[in-house]
């Protein structure tokens, strides 16, 4: 039997959440942030994707030679290391400003600080929206990686 070594980033988004992982449209299990696990796949052709609720990523064909280890990777939209650091930052900054507008509001005399932040936020709101409804297939990534070994 072959495996499957499936890796999850260490996210903020969805961090308190699991993924449930189907090989051939079968459970085989979840997988919590930051977790590495393995699953035993017979040789052959096969198909494997994560899903979150009624968000899942694209299903990632692959193929196992007898004992042989196939890496994977798995985490949410934001794919690139960059937007992840990004994305802790987001919700804490808005939440300040939210937060602080009366302040600034009696300071810098904004009559609506929100007025000034709607603009700022809007596309945000627009990816959130994307991904929670036609992009529900992508809203995870899933991908093939390579096998590290370690000494």
């Amino acid at each position: 039997m072959g495996k499957i070594m499936l890796s999850r980033t260490n996210e903020y988004i969805n961090g308190l959440r699991e993924y449930g992982i189907y090989i051939d449209d079968v459970k085989v299990g979840v997988i919590r942030n930051g977790e590495t696990k393995e699953f035993e796949v017979a040789p052959g052709t096969h198909t494997i994707y994560a899903k979150i609720d009624w968000c899942y990523s694209p299903t990632r064909p692959f193929y196992i030679a007898g004992e042989e280890v196939v890496p994977f990777n798995v985490g949410s939209f934001i794919g690139s290391e960059r937007l992840r650091k990004l994305s802790k930052w987001i919700g804490p900054f808005f939440i300040g400003i939210l937060i602080l507008q009366p302040v600034l509001r009696a300071t810098i005399h904004f009559d609506n600080l929100l007025y000034y932040i709607f603009p700022l936020t809007l596309p945000l709101f627009l990816v959130m929206v994307y991904y929670f409804s036609i992009g529900r297939k992508r809203y995870l990534s899933l991908n093939e990686t390579t096998l590290q070994l370690t000494a």
